[in-house]
């Protein structure tokens, strides 16, 4: 949970998608990272790799890549993978089951989305460390804005309520609303269970097919002043998406 982290490590490829890009010959040859996830070995920790925790990482460590222009990332999963995003069939005395991980993927490819024209992301430095932005943009447009807060907060392990910062957005003055929704689960960072995606869960129990949860927040309107600045809040150990 720590973005500088990320940057380093994506930032060791910098110079070999610099390299393909230089030349005519191979500026259309996609840069893909064939295999990679937060670790390459299976640790079967699934107290550090499965759980919320390791999915806000998962959405950082994805956008960060696309702001690179890294073409595709094929993350690495296993059956008993503790960062894997699901587990298919029963092992030993674990039951199948929809990992953390998976919501991270999830966060991520809604953030990217689908649009069939040019897509763009850009970070966004707020110069507080623990807040990861990225803007999206279609066609040029601001379509998303994606934040990742790594303050690590736990239930069971702090006094207190779950901290949370308040973040302006300046949106610009041709929009009136956003939508949000937020990643989020009650234990916090080390939650393997009880995580929902705009107040959606996924669970092999419900043949991975989404289930609204009806006293988390789904989907929440927020409105855009005048002035063209929406406000949005974001729990520690949370990450939030605004669309436009």
């Amino acid at each position: 949970m720590n973005h500088a982290a990320i940057v380093a490590n994506l930032s060791q490829v910098i110079d070999d998608i610099a390299f393909l890009q230089s030349s005519r010959s191979t500026e259309n040859i996609d840069f893909v990272l064939g295999e990679t996830n937060i670790d390459f070995v299976n640790l079967n920790m699934d107290q550090f790799e499965g759980v919320l925790g390791s999915a806000l990482w998962t959405i950082d460590y994805i956008l960060y890549g696309a702001f690179l222009n890294i073409k595709r990332m094929n993350l690495h999963q296993g059956t008993t993978f503790g960062y894997a995003a699901w587990q298919p069939v029963p092992v030993n005395e674990t039951h199948p089951k929809v990992r953390a991980p998976f919501y991270g993927l999830k966060f991520a490819a809604e953030a990217l989305g689908k649009h069939q024209g040019p897509t763009q992301i850009l970070p966004i430095d707020l110069r507080q460390p623990h807040l990861s932005v990225y803007a999206i943009y279609e066609s040029q447009q601001l379509a998303r804005i994606a934040i990742v807060n790594f303050l690590e907060w736990n239930a069971t392990h702090v006094d207190g309520p779950r901290p949370v910062d308040e973040i302006k957005i300046d949106l610009g003055r041709r929009t009136h609303v956003a939508r949000t929704r937020t990643l989020t689960a009650p234990a916090g960072a080390s939650a393997d269970s009880d995580i929902t995606f705009g107040g959606v869960m996924w669970n092999f129990t419900t043949g991975g097919l989404p289930v609204r949860i009806p006293h988390v927040p789904g989907e929440q309107i927020v409105r855009v002043g005048g002035d063209g600045i929406a406000t949005v809040k974001i729990g520690a150990s949370e990450a939030l998406l605004l669309s436009v």
